[in-house]
């Protein structure tokens, strides 16, 4: 999923649309302003880890771990509700459901992004090879491939193998 920008008065014609990938920085506050009021950064695949959870092998925030601090709700002393502070974001009504959808859009995306990049840690040559035993069982020929086969763990949910464990 990527974020398509249409420059209504661009200086180049050529340079009209420009695309934003799910990983950038800047749609969260190009879509959502209101939220966003600031301008400050969304999300981003270079997003540092920081406090107890950093680590020499986890130096990155997640999408996920991003979304979950965001959303998070949270009160100025010991939970108390008297407050005079408000949430942007969870007074935005309908724009707060937007941004949880899109945001899971995203997370979905970042989750298929690492499994096509890893497909060799993921040992999807093993699985490769059920299938050529299973179709010359069957009798399949082999067709030729339109895209790359891409094969998704069970632990991936919506997956075929994920909704066969039931």
């Amino acid at each position: 999923m990527d974020l398509v920008i249409y420059d209504s008065n661009p200086v180049n014609q050529q340079y009209r649309m420009q695309t934003l990938c799910y990983r950038s920085q800047h749609p969260d506050p190009m879509l959502y302003p209101l939220i966003y009021p600031l301008g400050e950064h969304g999300w981003h695949a270079e997003l540092a880890q920081e406090g107890g959870r950093r680590n020499a092998v986890r130096t990155r925030n997640t999408i996920r771990e991003f979304s979950r601090h965001r959303l998070a709700i949270r009160y100025q002393g010991n939970n108390d509700r008297e407050v005079d502070q408000m949430s942007l974001l969870h007074g935005a009504g309908f724009l707060l459901q937007q941004y949880v959808c899109d945001h899971y859009v995203r997370m979905e995306m970042n989750d298929l992004h690492y499994i096509e990049t890893h497909q060799a840690d993921l040992f999807t040559e093993a699985y490769q090879g059920l299938l050529d035993h299973i179709n010359q069982q069957l009798n399949v020929e082999a067709v030729e491939p339109v895209g790359r086969r891409m094969i998704l763990p069970s632990s991936f949910s919506g997956g075929p193998r994920y909704m066969k464990q039931g």
